[in-house]
């Protein structure tokens, strides 16, 4: 309890340096109906559809891996103790991403975080060892970690401005909310299907290497929003 509380202490001085100091100015006495309709229409457009799918990949892929990073790294012949130090350094490496987020520039953030997040979730599927670069890689997924929750926190007021805000983050963070619930989950059970945790890797780093096509592809951090 004493270290959650530092870690909080910690965190929020953090976020206020490095989420996004201003979006959009919100416009005053539009009727609400309006304002629904627009909502209604933005959420269903492709391009937020997109993008919300292409993070709940990546988010799939971060977190089901990291999450089992214990067994795979067992499976790859570490022992315990060591695993479990991957395990600590993997949240050791989200305070790192946290820290590193504001110095990406807003039009690369998606492209960097997915390509990267990718990268680090094939290296733990295909690196054999030594343990030392396997808890490496597993540093870097956790940093990744940590940028996809500003990313996250970010993208929707960096595309489509705060005038909505709070309406849409909901709708784009839900699915994304229950993919981290389920992701302790769907490692064991991947791993009991494919046969490993190591194919159960490869599986999660498909995934997210289709984020960062789809990323590379179609998607960018450009504003959208014109207030």
């Amino acid at each position: 309890m004493v270290l959650a509380a530092l870690f909080g202490l910690i965190a929020v001085p953090l976020h206020a340096r490095f989420l996004n100091s201003s979006w959009s100015r919100i416009p005053h006495n539009e009727p609400a109906a309006a304002a629904r309709e627009r909502v209604r229409a933005t959420r269903r457009s492709p391009e937020f559809l997109g993008l919300q799918a292409l993070m709940v990949l990546l988010c799939l892929g971060l977190y089901t891996v990291t999450l089992n990073v214990i067994p795979l790294l067992i499976e790859k012949g570490a022992d315990y103790a060591t695993a479990a130090l991957g395990l600590a350094l993997v949240g050791a490496g989200q305070v790192g991403g946290r820290l590193l987020f504001g110095s990406l520039p807003t039009g690369t953030r998606l492209a960097v975080i997915t390509g990267t997040g990718a990268t680090a979730v094939l290296m733990l599927a295909a690196v054999p060892g030594p343990a030392p670069v396997l808890i490496a890689a597993g540093v870097l997924a956790g940093a990744v970690r940590g940028c996809q929750t500003l990313l996250q926190a970010t993208i929707v007021g960096d595309q489509w401005g705060s005038r909505d805000l709070g309406a849409l983050q909901g709708v784009f963070a839900a699915p994304l909310t229950a993919t981290t619930a389920i992701a302790p989950a769907a490692g064991p059970l991947l791993a009991a299907w494919l046969g490993t945790y190591t194919a159960m890797a490869y599986a999660m780093a498909a995934a997210a290497g289709t984020a960062a096509i789809v990323a590379a592809a179609r998607f960018t951090t450009r504003p959208q929003h014109s207030l």
